[in-house]
């Protein structure tokens, strides 16, 4: 039985007829970004890729996407979080190694920090949860030409062996857009740039 959160995504994704699919401007693509290498986090494809302006300094930004009093604003379906920062590489605060709970409705979400560097970059695994393996997901932020750009990728296998497995890389994609507009209603701006990356196995 697929779960509520995978239903909820699905009408989405039927309801916006896939126009997500179309329209990718610029491809993102880099095997290192800022000190985080890739490679060594997952061998997962590109899924998903989506970049935007925000009119806000990359500190607000950063603190905006990453803070568990304010993720839920802008996250899609999020309710709550909590952080566990007994493995974090900061003494109890907010930095790699930090792991955090997300609750969509009755479906939990389990995530690894694996990178952070404030306010550039944070990146995160997805332990459990979600039908996907080889999960990396990252967010950029940098100051460039007076403006602050945010770029949120995913990267991650399918599991063949469940619906919502195959049905992932739409739901993502979907699950990104709907975040960034959420974003830019927050602080004003606009979507620069957008792509998928390899389709379902």
């Amino acid at each position: 039985m697929v779960h509520k959160r995978i239903r909820r995504m699905l009408a989405v994704v039927q309801w916006s007829g896939l126009l997500l699919l179309a329209g990718c401007t610029t491809v993102v693509s880099c095997d290192r970004t800022h000190q985080l290498d890739i490679q060594q986090w997952t061998a997962a494809p590109l899924r998903v890729s989506q970049q935007m302006r925000l009119e806000a300094s990359p500190e607000e930004i950063f603190d905006y996407i990453s803070q568990a009093d304010t993720l839920p604003q802008w996250m899609p379906g999020l309710e709550s979080l909590s952080y566990d920062h007994g493995q974090s590489m900061a003494a109890g605060e907010l930095a790699q190694g930090s792991q955090r709970t997300m609750m969509f409705g009755e479906q939990s979400e389990i995530e690894d920090i694996v990178y952070f560097d404030r306010p550039h970059l944070i990146a995160y695994q997805i332990l459990e949860g979600v039908p996907v393996r080889n999960h990396l997901a990252i967010m950029t932020v940098e100051e460039r030409e007076g403006a602050s750009y945010l770029t949120w990728s995913q990267y991650f296998d399918v599991q063949r062996t469940s619906v919502g497995g195959w049905l992932m890389p739409l739901m993502v994609r979907s699950f990104v857009k709907d975040a960034q507009d959420n974003l830019i209603k927050h602080f004003g701006g606009a979507a620069v740039a957008g792509c998928h990356g390899q389709k379902a196995d």
